[in-house]
């Protein structure tokens, strides 16, 4: 039984320390870091990975007549975001659907002190996840000059799209006849409905 050296010391005596009481302080200590190894494992979990993405490359439901003359563009579009959201914290996320849920639906943007004044979450958690939002390219931060108070947060698209208008503003004009559907795909990152027909969709 190999000991530092103060403890060989302290337990070299074989009337207080017997083999017995050297065997149950050993078991003792070897109990306290037992399974260390896998508790340390499961203590950190990539978060955004908890939800499986079931993705679709169907953008046609999306789309008006208009727009399907950009199909391929939005298709691009829409495995980006996919991935986006894959990659956000589940709470990130959830931010992300309350913005989609109140920005004006012809403009796509909201005053970004009404938005944080909206959310259950403080300020500053408020923020960082607006942040995190910005820096995926789906949401524009307007500063509006010196004046803060009326700098305003933008739904955006993440790279280039030549109709201008962003995939999430779809998604929020799509929610308008699906009701759940943008919680679904958002928070849920369940796409399925994608594929699914208006039929089954109503029922």
């Amino acid at each position: 039984m190999f000991m530092c050296y103060d403890h060989h010391v302290k337990t070299n005596d074989v009337v207080k320390y017997p083999v017995a009481v050297l065997q149950e302080i050993k078991a003792k200590h070897e109990a306290k870091f037992a399974g260390i190894i896998a508790t340390i494992e499961k203590a950190v979990v990539d978060r955004s990975r908890l939800v499986t993405l079931k993705k679709s490359a169907n953008i046609r439901k999306l789309l008006s007549a208009d727009e399907l003359l950009y199909e391929e563009a939005y298709e691009k579009e829409l495995a980006e975001v996919q991935k986006l959201l894959q990659d956000l914290p589940p709470q990130t996320r959830e931010v992300l659907l309350l913005l989609v849920e109140r920005v004006d639906s012809h403009s796509l943007d909201i005053l970004a002190t009404k938005f944080v004044g909206l959310s259950s979450l403080s300020e500053a958690d408020t923020t960082k996840h607006i942040y995190l939002l910005i820096d995926t390219g789906m949401v524009e931060h307007d500063e509006h000059g010196e004046n803060s108070l009326l700098s305003k947060l933008r739904l955006d698209s993440p790279k280039t799209n030549p109709v201008g208008w962003p995939l999430l503003g779809l998604l929020k004009t799509y929610e308008g006849k699906h009701e759940g559907s943008l919680r679904k795909m958002i928070v849920d990152l369940d796409f399925s409905t994608l594929e699914q027909s208006d039929a089954k969709l109503i029922h």
